[in-house]
């Protein structure tokens, strides 16, 4: 095996740990958003496996189909990182407009750019000269650049919106920002092709290509809470710190008997109580940056669980005890809710009052 052929191996070795590490976590994490993750890796490791069968001229490959892989892969990063900020449709104008462009272009391919071909241009590196279609060409040089820039848009919205450092711009700053910064720099230097570049240029990028995903991988599978314990939805955005005024009558409404406490209350309930439509409440705390009724009442049972560490609640009584008099359902709505509301978990804000 020569030495181009061995560092396109040791690519698909690095990401095969990520793929074993998805595999076996996937069931247990409650984002099932990490299934566009596992599927983008799968695809990757197909592009690989295909240029290295190239490669050593075990097959011949169809410069089609594996531009068409390619573009699904970036596809499927683009879905995980734009659901990770909130779940929403996966086709939406602003990409599906494009994908139905390219799709026509190459389905007419021969109609419309019969007459333009080149020989040769090994835009994604194979080893035996094809014929490339412009069609190709347009898709890969226009179309994931378009994709990249969405998935960097986003990014920097995610980021923007995160007030705190919380468990999702840990993960943003420790996992998705260098791996998509990665992403970018192999698209932009596999757009050159190999006589350009130089082949020693090739196996160095291919090298530290490699070494940077092996590093990757086995950080994620030292750290697998980074993308296993992600919650529901991301739950970027934070509770308007100026309430609008039909909020805070429900503030009010919602405090004076303490219904929060309530470890089965539900918005139908509430509103039966206090007699107010369902769907206004939801209106009022959409558009004061809640959730849903949930992560509403989540917020009120901190607050209560805070001031219960404050009076040394801890010091006589076990947190599950805390938890269940704030009205949490489980140990990790509570840390969850506490760490998004007050950057720090239970104990070490119990640690910190002590210490005080």
């Amino acid at each position: 095996m020569d030495l181009k052929s061995y560092l396109i191996f040791t690519s698909i070795v690095c990401y095969l740990p990520i793929i074993v590490f998805l595999l076996k976590n996937i069931s247990k994490a409650k984002n099932k958003n990490l299934r566009f993750l596992l599927l983008h890796f799968i695809l990757i490791v197909l592009v690989l496996v295909s240029r290295l069968l190239d490669h050593i001229n075990l097959i011949s490959i169809n410069i089609s189909f594996t531009t068409s892989i390619i573009i699904l892969a970036f596809l499927m990063y683009y879905l995980y990182v734009d659901n990770l900020k909130i779940n929403k449709s996966y086709f939406q104008k602003k990409l599906l407009i494009p994908l139905i462009f390219f799709i026509v272009i190459n389905l007419l391919d021969n109609q419309i750019f019969s007459d333009f071909k080149i020989k040769s241009f090994k835009i994604i590196r194979f080893s035996n000269d094809v014929f490339i279609t412009i069609s190709n060409i347009l898709t890969y040089f226009l179309l994931i650049p378009y994709i990249l820039t969405l998935i960097w848009i986003n990014i920097q919205k995610t980021y923007n919106i995160t007030a705190k450092a919380t468990i999702e711009k840990k993960i943003l700053k420790k996992w998705i920002i260098p791996y998509t910064l990665l992403k970018t720099l192999f698209f932009i230097f596999s757009a050159f092709p190999s006589k350009l570049l130089g082949e020693n240029f090739v196996n160095v990028f291919y090298f530290i290509n490699s070494v940077i995903l092996f590093l990757m991988a086995t950080y994620l599978l030292f750290s697998p809470k980074l993308l296993v314990n992600i919650s529901k939805s991301f739950s970027l955005k934070t509770p308007n710190p100026l309430k609008s005024k039909e909020l805070l009558v429900i503030d009010n409404l919602l405090s004076k008997k303490q219904y929060f406490l309530d470890n089965k209350m539900h918005l139908i309930k509430f509103t039966a109580i206090i007699n107010k439509n369902p769907v206004q409440i939801r209106n009022i705390l959409k558009e004061n940056n809640y959730e849903n009724f949930k992560d509403y009442l989540n917020s009120f049972r901190a607050k209560y669980l805070k001031d219960l560490i404050d009076k040394g609640f801890l010091n006589t009584y076990s947190i599950d005890t805390a938890l269940k008099q704030s009205g949490f359902n489980s140990h990790q709505t509570m840390s969850r809710t506490f760490k998004k509301h007050y950057n720090t978990t239970v104990k070490e804000y119990w640690q910190k009052v002590k210490s005080t």
